[in-house]
């Protein structure tokens, strides 16, 4: 029997969970951590497929979250931000599929919703408002004009990872309006001192309190005592739905790479990143795309050092690496699979390497099916420095059919060839339609930018990059004036957004 049947709601696992459901549903309620622990391992929850997800979530998980809105508020707000960070890997963002995405998310957020419904209740903040009080040292305001509106952006997480390198470059062009427009960055679970060349803009970090209500109730304080015009959550989702299911600004918006549907009355505003792309409608909303483009900016590193990182994985420097650095929810699709295979057959000096958090098990199984004794030639890498790892590659080959953005630019400018693939997703959000904005959106010249509709195509193209270092420089010759043009527009960035965040007509100082 397949792991799909033998893992499934009609299955013999299935009715031993249905069972126990209570004592799993208690034990979440009462440890989320290592029940969690326990779903992976024994129940093999976020592992096998949606149904089974679903079937857990729904007769296990929802229970416990049923049970947690019931509870006192401090002790209830913080056990969900565990168990909404739980979810978010193993449930909500497990595969690249946004209709998935919509059902899982909303499936966990609805319960935020209304503990943030509770948060904003006037009797049920005050009653632990003295009690659990924090206090902040609060950075002094710059200088400016008394008429500037005050607008705060809000980073869950690390300072890292791509879409920090777009709010960077942002936050940076708005240098050029720091007499209209006073801006704040508000990090979550960030210190203060990672953020950098950002002077004119003020920082405040709530990393230092480690319980989730208190963390939200300093959240709330501070956005009282500032009084902001606007409020912009970008681009994380945990914890979404319990920040902003508050209205702690007249206005309030939501700024992703990804047009997930995360929509909520008290998000008034839309927008998705995309240079030079047109605003479109998602989920009957309508989102705002101007001009973007990250702070890109890669270290140099010693040769020597980059090639001891290929040796480690057993390939050496006569060898040709054809990589991929994705987030593990992109590699589900079989198409994908097929190619690798096919690539790494292809000649007997070719490698794959992947780059990604984690790999799928059904993933690792149909290569090692597939390839037999060509499986050696595969490599994942697990969660690494890309910047650095990118100068290893001789020709990135992008997942399909939701491929990158970031590292796509990282490859390009190491002068690494690219081949993507020209998908609706793709189009949606990745490094495609900055490239097709940059060479001026003519459709006809796709496959001279690296660029295929037909998956048959962009791998016979990466068979003649594979036996031509020729044909590999002049695409990567190419690719890199494409991207030459995109740079240096952090005040235009800055301009676009500025502009439909705040309802302003900003304009750059001369």
């Amino acid at each position: 029997m397949s792991e799909f049947l033998s893992w499934h709601p009609s299955s013999e696992n299935g009715n031993k969970l249905y069972n126990i459901r209570k004592q799993l549903s208690n034990y979440i309620y009462q440890d989320p951590v290592n029940a969690f622990e326990i779903l992976k391992k024994e129940w093999r929850f976020g592992s096998i497929s949606e149904i089974w997800d679903d079937f857990i979530f729904d007769n296990v998980i929802r229970t416990a979250l049923d049970r947690n809105n019931s509870d006192d508020l401090p002790n209830a707000v913080s056990r969900y931000s565990v168990i909404d960070h739980l979810l978010f890997l193993t449930y909500i963002r497990r595969e690249e599929d946004p209709i998935r995405f919509r059902r899982a998310f909303w499936n966990v957020n609805f319960y935020g919703l209304k503990l943030a419904n509770a948060l904003m209740s006037k009797g049920n903040f005050s009653n632990h408002q003295n009690s659990n009080k924090v206090t902040l040292e609060y950075p002094p305001y710059q200088k400016n004009d008394n008429n500037a509106k005050k607008i705060a952006f809000i980073l869950k997480g690390p300072y890292k990872l791509a879409h920090v390198e777009f709010l960077h470059s942002f936050l940076q062009g708005g240098f050029h309006f720091k007499s209209k427009v006073h801006l704040t960055l508000i990090l979550i679970d960030a210190k203060e001192v990672y953020p950098k060349t950002i002077d004119h803009v003020d920082i405040i970090s709530l990393s230092s309190i480690e319980d989730p209500y208190k963390k939200i109730q300093s959240y709330i304080l501070y956005c009282r005592q500032k009084n902001f015009d606007h409020i912009c959550w970008v681009a994380c989702v945990q914890n979404l739905s319990l920040y902003m299911g508050m209205q702690l600004a007249p206005v309030q918006s939501y700024w992703s790479m990804k047009y997930h549907s995360i929509i909520m009355p008290t998000i008034q505003k839309y927008a998705g990143l995309g240079f030079g792309g047109k605003s479109f409608t998602y989920d009957s909303v309508k989102w705002f795309r101007g001009r973007a483009f990250p702070a890109l900016e890669i270290p140099k590193y010693n040769k020597q050092e980059i090639s001891k990182l290929k040796n480690t994985q057993m390939i050496s420097d006569q060898d040709i690496v054809v990589g991929c650095f994705v987030r593990s929810e992109k590699l589900h699709d079989k198409t994908f699979w097929d190619s690798i295979c096919n690539i790494i057959r292809y000649k007997q000096n070719v490698h794959f390497v992947i780059a990604s958090q984690s790999m799928p098990t059904q993933l690792k199984i149909y290569l090692e099916t597939n390839l037999k004794s060509y499986f050696c030639k595969f490599h994942h890498l697990g969660w690494i420095n890309t910047k650095k790892w990118i100068s290893n590659v001789d020709i990135y080959y992008d997942s399909f059919p939701r491929g990158s953005c970031n590292t796509i630019f990282e490859a390009i400018e190491m002068n690494v060839p690219v081949l993507m693939a020209d998908t609706s997703l793709n189009r949606e959000s990745s490094a495609l339609p900055y490239l097709l904005s940059s060479a001026g959106g003519s459709e006809n010249l796709t496959n001279t930018l690296g660029i295929y509709q037909s998956e048959s195509e962009r791998l016979m193209k990466c068979y003649e990059l594979l036996s031509s270092i020729k044909e590999r420089r002049s695409l990567s010759t190419i690719q890199k004036k494409l991207l030459s043009r995109l740079q240096n527009q952090k005040h235009l960035f800055a301009k676009d957004y500025l502009n439909f965040f705040m309802d302003e007509q900003y304009k750059i100082n001369p």
